[in-house]
């Protein structure tokens, strides 16, 4: 994310993987923390992240980490067995819409945001925060 942040406009990177983050049993959870720097970096250089889960299973654990890092940037996780993963992705990425947001109270720093569409049907990917400068 730091390399990418100088480059203009929005980035996208696709993840091929299994798995992300640290699975706690005990509590049913991925644990992320390490993470959180990246996370950040990424916010910061407007880079979007496309998980494909390159397991063979319906559901596992470790996918979370994947859904989590996709959702938080933007992107959006898939399994590549159960999917056409190009396909999609290239829908994904052939065009988008850029939102501006102008934080009404002017406060500088990370906010977080929601986006729907009203009496559309599409699917909305978008960040769940964004860093205002």
């Amino acid at each position: 994310g730091d390399s990418l942040e100088p480059l203009p406009g929005p980035k996208t990177i696709i993840v091929f993987g299994y798995r992300m983050g640290t699975w706690l049993r005990r509590f049913g959870m991925v644990d992320m923390s390490a993470f959180q720097e990246a996370f950040t970096s990424l916010e910061h250089a407007r880079v979007s992240v496309f998980c494909v889960d390159v397991t063979k299973a319906d559901y596992h654990p470790r996918e979370e980490g994947l859904r989590v890092i996709a959702d938080e940037t933007g992107g959006f996780y898939m399994q590549s067995y159960s999917t056409p993963v190009f396909d999609r992705l290239a829908g994904a990425l052939a065009g988008y819409y850029v939102l501006l947001v102008v934080p009404p109270d002017g406060v500088k720093g990370d906010r977080k945001i929601d986006v729907t569409l009203v009496h559309h049907r599409a699917t909305v990917i978008a960040k769940r925060r964004y860093f205002a400068q």
